[in-house]
């Protein structure tokens, strides 16, 4: 049975679900996930359960909503016990798992058990996580890189015939999926504004100025339409508005001519964060898809653009 519990702390069923995972098979999806917590907590009498779930994020490191909410939640001390399916679900990056379960988790007074591993930091009374722990945390680890490799190898191949397109919140401005022909078509309700973006550069409006138009006329900018849409539930974009940085993405990107990039951020190591890279390092597919403006009119764009980096440049040397 469990220890007493405080009624105010928390029972805390934590589940994490990767798109590496996932194609694993459906034994870790999170409804199978929360269904086996919930039914070790019941039957061993822990109460006040509350899920913590990270849904299509990878373990190889600790920046995942769910899992921050949950550490700060024991670091207020509302936090009686952690329950995971298995060591891998808190993390694939082992020394981040030997540190919690050697500090963090003692120190605050948590109870932590990983049912499939059989471990129990409290019933097991470790003053030191033993070396079966260890062997399967670095296990975890080396099989969170094998099945990186094995994923990015896939999308590579797929950049390289065009036929890799990202997943659906990373559609860009102006266009839908077209999931059909495994591309993007063209958003009948937003091209004009495209249209209007660029056609106003080209006339000489700054970023700022655009911006201020498209907000004077009640344009909702793409967080805004992802909200009144439906498929962004993110508060803040309700009130959202449009901004210089926006603009200045929009009208830089290729994918208005019909062009999709890839490469243009780049994680090296599963313990290391993203970066952006060079335009050297991108991969672009030309008419990939259907274009929304000329390449006539993105070129001019473009020259405008870098004569105004070029004079701000000027300006910043005097």
């Amino acid at each position: 049975m469990a220890a007493l519990q405080t009624e105010s702390k928390i029972t805390a069923l934590y589940e994490r679900l990767s798109r590496d995972d996932d194609q694993i098979g459906d034994s870790n999806s999170i409804v199978n996930q929360k269904k086996y917590l919930e039914s070790y907590a019941q039957q061993r009498g822990y109460t006040n359960i509350q899920h913590y779930t990270d849904d299509g994020w990878s373990g190889g490191n600790f920046e995942r909503p769910a899992w921050k909410q949950l550490i700060a939640d024991i670091e207020a001390g509302k936090v009686a016990h952690v329950l995971v399916k298995d060591m891998s679900r808190i993390g694939r990056d082992y020394l981040g798992v030997c540190a919690l379960l050697q500090e963090t988790f003692p120190s605050m007074g948590v109870r932590f058990i990983s049912i499939n591993d059989d471990y129990d930091n409290v019933s097991d009374v470790r003053e030191l996580i033993n070396l079966e722990m260890i062997v399967k945390t670095i296990m975890h680890y080396g099989t969170a890189i094998d099945i990186s490799k094995k994923v990015k190898s896939a999308i590579d191949a797929k950049v390289q015939t065009g036929t890799f397109i990202p997943a659906s919140g990373s559609i860009p401005y102006g266009y839908l999926r077209d999931p059909e022909n495994n591309t993007y078509a063209i958003d009948p309700e937003t091209r004009l504004v495209i249209h209007r973006i660029f056609k106003l550069r080209s006339q000489g409006y700054g970023y700022t100025a655009i911006a201020q138009a498209l907000n004077k006329d009640d344009i909702p900018c793409p967080g805004k339409l992802k909200y009144l849409r439906g498929t962004s539930k993110k508060a803040s974009f309700a009130d959202a508005i449009w901004q210089k940085n926006v603009i200045r993405s929009i009208l830089q990107d290729q994918v208005y001519i019909g062009n999709r990039v890839h490469g243009k951020v780049k994680k090296d190591s599963l313990r290391l964060p993203k970066h952006t890279t060079d335009e050297e390092e991108w991969t672009i597919i030309e008419d990939a898809h259907p274009a929304i403006i000329s390449k006539e009119l993105f070129d001019a764009v473009q020259a405008i653009n870098q004569a105004e980096v070029e004079r701000l440049s000027r300006y910043q040397k005097r």
